[in-house]
């Protein structure tokens, strides 16, 4: 088992490596209505040189979204499709919180136009 400690590292820093090589893809795809792999050859171009950044960005988009689910609302109501939030089952609020997953990408969406010019 200790064996595969290396190599599982080594696995693991290659993925964020490719992962921060191809993050900016999707808001290459949508903002400059490019074809996919043209989208993933720009998105090479534009993050190289600003892997650290973007990974530092994605750092503290996960710390702010950790933080913001922690809290507890102590005052206020709301309501999703004519239903109070707080009379929801888990199975739902789960899947309300995947559809507001595509929060993050709008932050990368604006790095990637900051990045653009």
């Amino acid at each position: 088992m200790l064996i595969l400690a290396p190599l599982i590292l080594a696995a693991l820093v290659y993925g964020v490596i490719m992962w921060l090589r191809y993050s900016l893809a999707v808001p290459a795809c949508v903002v400059e209505d490019l074809p996919a792999g043209k989208a993933i050859k720009r998105s090479v171009e534009l993050s190289s040189g600003s892997r650290g950044r973007i990974f530092v960005l994605w750092l503290l988009v996960a710390l702010v979204r950790m933080l913001l689910g922690m809290l507890e609302p102590t005052r206020g109501s709301g309501k999703i499709l004519d239903q109070d939030i707080g009379r929801l089952s888990n199975e739902m609020r789960a899947k309300i919180g995947y559809i507001a997953e595509g929060r993050g990408n709008c932050i990368y969406a604006a790095f990637f136009s900051n990045r653009r010019w």
